[in-house]
């Protein structure tokens, strides 16, 4: 039985991938989101499937393994895509395009960082990036997202509690996505006084 299950996993993973294989490289027009909500759910049952044969259970952390590698690859390439980025690099079309002169050398430019940095008098460009990166795996998950400035009204007060709890001169937060959800990780940074 257990054999059976770990036979149609790796079918289905491998479905999966030729799927988003098939749909960055423009010949599918959907993700196969479907099938990917399956292969997810099919990894969860995995996990807690109880093993005896030590064979088997090699197998299945394995494929679990290649699972997680392969979700998190995915997600990359989504985040990558909605951002505009080419797959696979950080380099923008644009700014790529628009820095071609003949009488400068091109330098290669560089994405902001997905975080936002709270300090006085810092742009607030990297928590717009923040905000289009958690606008698009919510998108993707099928879920409601709150409009940008309740977001950064949210984000400011939660950087409050945080200078005030731990002291810091800096509150960066960063997107990561856990267990099919986003979670926004807030990174405290502080500054050595002299």
């Amino acid at each position: 039985m257990a054999e059976d299950v770990l036979k149609k996993f790796t079918a289905l993973l491998k479905e999966v991938d030729v799927g988003y294989k098939m749909y960055w490289a423009k010949k599918d027009a959907k993700a196969p989101v479907k099938q990917r909500v399956k292969l997810e759910r099919m990894a969860t049952n995995l996990r807690y499937l109880q093993l005896k044969d030590k064979i088997l259970n090699f197998r299945r952390n394995n494929l679990l393994l290649r699972f997680n590698v392969l979700a998190e690859k995915w997600e990359r390439q989504a985040t990558e895509k909605e951002m505009g980025l080419r797959l696979g690099t950080r380099a923008q079309y644009k700014d790529i395009a628009a820095k071609k002169t003949p009488d400068r050398p091109v330098k290669k430019p560089q994405a902001p960082a997905p975080s936002a940095a709270a300090g006085k008098g810092k742009p607030a460009t990297g928590l717009r990036v923040l905000y289009k990166q958690f606008k698009a795996v919510n998108s993707r998950l099928g879920k409601t997202v709150v409009d940008y400035d309740t977001f950064k009204a949210l984000i400011e007060k939660k950087i409050a509690v945080i200078k005030q709890k731990t002291q810091a001169d800096t509150v960066r937060f960063v997107l990561k996505v856990e267990k099919g959800k986003p979670a926004l990780k807030a990174k405290v940074i502080k500054h050595k006084k002299e």
